[in-house]
């Protein structure tokens, strides 16, 4: 009971922090051309762009801190699988939380690094939600409703698509990098406002579920 009142309120904790350190950072923003940031062509990561991005460091702490919340859910979810199933959870979130985290220590300024932490993030958040859905969909379970499952496959769904259909953007072969002219609309920067959303939506309502269970 313990663990699964922790983990909910890890889970509230850590996608506030950053949805709250994500709307206060775009509401300043001034690109580089004095553009205002929007979902339909700006990156997440531009927000955390220390030197353009005016908020840059409330964006940046916010995703750490919260990032932080976030691996202590997913390791307490995976304490409530109560089998070996969770053990492989537990290193899949580990992977993912931890590495959404270190993207706000290295924002775009410390471009190498900072793709490295992006790209493992995506990549785990893939397998991890990917792994969630079907256990909740498939095993004996019952920890999870099984409606938690599809806010954990629209992440997988979309990541997939970001990561590995769509043709990268700008220079070299990952879409995180971009030049300062960009289109009206652009489809990489939506669909990675879409993971974004999704996770933060799968991690919110899974608490709910675990709140509900615990009354």
């Amino acid at each position: 009971m313990k663990i699964r009142k922790l983990t909910t309120l890890l889970g509230f904790s850590g996608p506030l922090i950053i949805i709250l350190g994500s709307l206060l950072t775009a509401m300043v923003y001034t690109g580089k051309i004095g553009e205002h940031h929007s979902v339909l062509n700006h990156f997440i990561s531009e927000l955390g762009e220390v030197g353009v991005s005016q908020w840059a460091i409330v964006f940046n702490v916010s995703l750490f801190i919260g990032g932080l919340c976030i691996t202590g859910f997913m390791l307490g979810t995976a304490m409530l699988f109560k089998n070996f199933w969770g053990f492989i959870f537990a290193i899949l979130g580990l992977a993912t939380g931890l590495s959404g985290a270190l993207v706000g220590v290295f924002p775009m300024n410390n471009l190498a690094p900072h793709i490295v932490f992006a790209m493992w993030f995506f990549r785990a958040g893939l397998v991890s939600s990917a792994f969630f859905a079907l256990y909740v969909l498939f095993s004996r379970q019952k920890q999870f409703s099984r409606w938690t499952s599809i806010p954990a496959a629209s992440i997988s769904v979309i990541t997939f698509i970001f990561l590995y259909v769509l043709e990268p953007v700008g220079t070299g072969e990952n879409p995180l990098i971009f030049t300062v002219e960009r289109p009206a609309f652009w489809l990489n920067a939506l669909l990675e406002w879409g993971i974004f959303i999704a996770i933060m939506a799968w991690v919110l309502t899974t608490s709910y579920d675990l709140q509900v269970k615990n009354e």
